[in-house]
């Protein structure tokens, strides 16, 4: 893990019963291996941190959280 001031992640959330209703599809995808998703087809941005909306809390704490705080836990 490299040293920066800030770290981004981004979590997508699944489609809300509403969005289903009104056949709503997902415009995110994500670039395999990748801290990366497009949104559409041309517009792409990249994070620290990718998960999807399938992705458990425990993950999501374990790979991004818990570093940093052991960083500042040793000081």
């Amino acid at each position: 893990m490299a040293s920066t001031a800030v770290r981004v992640a981004l979590r997508v959330r699944p489609l809300t019963q509403k969005e289903h209703l009104s056949n709503c599809t997902e415009c995110i995808s994500f670039v395999p291996n990748q801290s990366q998703i497009l949104i559409g087809k041309d517009h792409s941005f990249t994070y620290d941190y990718v998960f999807n909306s399938h992705t458990e809390q425990q993950h999501v704490y374990t790979t991004s959280v818990e570093p940093l705080v052991e960083k500042y836990v040793e000081g």
